[in-house]
This record gives C-alpha cells, sequence and structure tokens, in this order.
C-alpha cells in the first residue's frame, strides 16, 4: 500500500507545495509569493476576532507575522489545508501581543514622589555604585600612565584630587 505522499497528485505534489518547500529553504520569491496569496487569510481572521483595543493595520501587521510563521513550519505532506494550519499561527500570535499588552497594563504605576528619602538614597546609591563599577574597569583597560592620571584628577583611588592643569595655546 502505498503512502499518501507517493499517490500521484497527492497533497505533496502540487505546485504549491513546491513553494512551500523553497520558501523554507529560504527563497524568499516564492516566500513573498505565498506570503501575497494568503495575505486574505490574515485580514479574515483580524476581522472575525477584532482583537479589542488593537489598531486594524497593526492586527494585520502581527497577523502576516504570524502568517509568515505558518508558512516556514507548514508540511504539505501531511495533508492539512494550508488555511486550516495557519488560521491559528495568525490568531495566536496577534493574541499573543495582545495578552502581553493587557498584562501591561494591569501592572502599578510607581511615582518617584511616592518613595521615600530612604528608598530613593538606596535607588541612588546603588545606581552610583554600578556606575562607578563600570567606570573603573573601563580605566582599568587604560595604559598605566593615563590610568594613574585618570583615577588621580577624578579621585577613585582615595588619594586627593590632583587640580587638573590648564592648557595654554602658544601662538608660536
Amino acid at each position: 500500500m502505498r503512502s499518501r505522499t507517493q499517490v500521484v497528485g497527492g497533497p505533496g505534489s502540487s505546485p504549491e507545495a513546491t513553494l512551500f518547500r523553497q520558501a523554507q529553504a529560504g527563497g524568499r520569491d516564492s516566500l513573498n509569493l505565498l506570503m501575497a496569496r494568503h495575505d486574505g487569510l490574515v485580514q479574515a481572521v483580524v476581522r472575525r476576532y477584532g482583537f479589542g483595543e488593537l489598531a486594524f493595520t497593526e492586527a494585520v501587521h502581527l497577523g502576516r507575522m504570524g502568517l509568515w510563521r505558518a508558512v516556514v513550519h507548514y508540511t504539505p505532506e501531511r495533508g492539512l489545508a494550508f488555511s486550516t494550519y495557519a488560521w491559528p499561527c495568525i490568531r495566536n500570535e496577534i493574541l499573543h501581543v495582545t495578552r502581553a499588552r493587557a498584562r501591561w497594563k494591569e501592572l502599578p504605576i510607581v511615582s518617584l514622589a511616592a518613595l521615600s528619602d530612604q528608598v530613593l538614597d538606596a535607588i541612588l546609591e546603588q545606581e552610583t555604585q554600578t556606575i562607578r563599577q563600570g567606570m573603573l574597569q573601563l580605566v582599568a583597560r587604560l595604559p598605566e600612565r593615563l590610568r594613574y592620571v585618570m583615577s588621580r584628577t577624578m579621585g577613585w583611588t582615595g588619594n586627593p584630587v590632583l587640580p587638573m592643569p590648564r592648557l595654554v595655546r602658544s601662538w608660536g
């Protein structure tokens, strides 16, 4: 008994199946052709579900990303119609973003004015330490003489800060 893919004219032997294989192998022309052919499916999904506060054009854009995923992962040999396979891919891509936005809206907004002085001081101290550590790591990469000058003029070594020399131009 022959499998479904071995039957002449079966789902794996159509010209569109060849396009899918070419697109999955990196053929841009095949990918663009399949995306253009099935763009109406994206718009049908967006019209069907609406997706709340998401603008139509944004939902279509997200749906096209789902369509792209469907094209890349579709296996024609399985015998499933592409539209049946792509519909949930398109819908899930859009739902993923709408759900993420809903989670962001639920997060409380904390004002800096609402934080106590102790909390602000702790945050600033931590940020200062992080910046200082980063600067010391960068200065450590400098040649020895320049590293000495930088650390003394900035007071990073604990020694007194050296005054910056004034540059005098001579026009001679």
